[in-house]
């Protein structure tokens, strides 16, 4: 095998944005895909035998680590399992690790680029570019549609509206609770940035479940979307919350979806 023959199984998937990049110590393969930072991702690909081993060579370990973020944080290791999980990715000596064959190589490749995003952009969080007022009323914006909405359907009195948590890293977090069931409702904002925005609520629900939560408590969100969605941000966003918000994700102008789930939370 040679990095050659990696890049023309990979060039017509990838087109001209795959590189293969000459070191003192290795070489490796520069991908068209970045961390939050706008980072290079880079990868290796090496054979055993039929066995192809894509891996991200540490990287994603490193980029936690220089913003002082660890993979032995409680809760930053369950976001890694998590994750890994969905791509069915291992984690060896701190590498990313996916095996594969030549024929399955650009699914194994692109499991290690989603895994190696995913696991930056939940653990290390930029600073929002949405003000702050601006977030909260957007949130707020939610909380009462969804007082409303409980209001109308009959299903106040099973709501605790006024909840508020604290994580493990002292953030608060104001959400609905069911009264009687461990669940709770997260109202956001994705207006702005979605992606990161969504990255950041995981964060917010991981950090609050360390903090003492009952394991059996599982978690839905209501979030107010951006106007504008031309660029798709919006399905990606979804997609992150799902994988933490077990309860269900939901847009606050989705009022019937919301209404028929939150009756089977309420009952007896």
């Amino acid at each position: 095998m040679t990095y050659q023959h990696v890049r023309d199984i990979l060039a017509e998937f990838l087109d001209s944005g795959l590189e293969v990049v000459v070191r003192e110590t290795q070489t490796v393969l520069s991908t068209p895909f970045s961390y939050p930072t706008g980072e290079v991702i880079e990868l290796d690909i090496d054979t055993r035998g039929q066995e192809w081993v894509v891996s991200d060579l540490g990287t994603t370990d490193g980029f936690l680590a220089e913003r002082g973020v660890g993979w032995h944080s409680v809760t930053v290791q369950r976001a890694i399992e998590r994750l890994c999980q969905e791509q069915g990715v291992e984690i060896q000596d701190g590498m990313l690790v996916k095996r594969c064959t030549e024929s399955t190589i650009v699914t194994a490749l692109m499991a290690i680029v989603d895994t190696a995003q995913a696991i930056a952009g939940v653990a290390y969080t930029p600073t929002p570019r949405m003000p702050a007022a601006q977030e909260a009323k957007s949130r707020a914006r939610v909380r009462t549609i969804l007082r409303q909405l409980w209001q109308r359907t009959g299903l106040a009195e099973g709501m605790e509206t006024t909840c508020v948590l604290t994580g493990k890293s002292r953030h608060t977090v104001r959400v609905t609770k069911v009264k009687h069931r461990p669940i709770i409702i997260f109202a956001e904002s994705l207006k702005q940035d979605p992606v990161r925005r969504a990255q950041a609520v995981a964060f917010e629900l991981l950090d609050v479940k360390e903090n003492g939560m009952p394991s059996e408590t599982i978690a839905a969100c209501v979030y107010d979307p951006p106007s504008d969605d031309s660029n798709g941000k919006l399905a990606e966003a979804d997609r992150i919350l799902e994988t933490y918000f077990d309860a269900g994700v939901f847009s606050v102008a989705e009022e019937a979806r919301i209404v028929r789930t939150a009756k089977t939370w309420v009952a007896r």
